[in-house]
C-alpha cells in the first residue's frame, strides 16, 4: 500500500489556501540538525538522520505541504514534532 502524509496549514491537504513558503521550509530545516538541506533528491528535499536507527528518510515541499511517502513510526513521529512546532490551523495541521 502507498500513501502520503503531509504537514499542512489547510483544512485538507489538497484545498486551496495557506501554504508552507519556500523560506519557511529552507529556515526549519537549516535549523534542525537532524536535516541536511537540500536533500539527495534535489532542493525541494530534507534528508532527516533518524538519531534512533541512524537511516536517512527524506521530505518534501510541494505545492505548499512538506509532505512523505510511506513513512514509517519514527518518520511520522518527527512530522507530528515539526507540525506542532510551527504555526498550523486550530486543527493542529495534522491531517492523514
Amino acid at each position: 500500500m502507498v500513501y502520503f502524509l503531509h504537514i499542512t496549514r489547510r483544512d485538507f491537504w489538497s484545498s486551496e489556501g495557506a501554504e508552507v513558503t519556500a523560506d519557511e521550509w529552507c529556515v526549519y530545516f537549516q535549523k534542525d540538525r537532524e536535516f541536511t538541506v537540500p536533500g539527495r533528491e534535489g532542493a525541494d528535499y530534507a534528508d532527516w538522520r533518524c538519531p534512533a536507527d541512524g537511516a536517512v528518510r527524506s521530505l518534501w515541499l510541494l505545492e505548499g505541504d512538506v509532505s512523505a511517502l510511506n513513512p514509517d513510526r519514527l518518520l511520522v513521529e518527527k512530522m507530528l514534532a515539526i507540525a506542532r512546532r510551527q504555526t498550523l490551523p486550530p486543527n493542529g495541521g495534522v491531517i492523514g
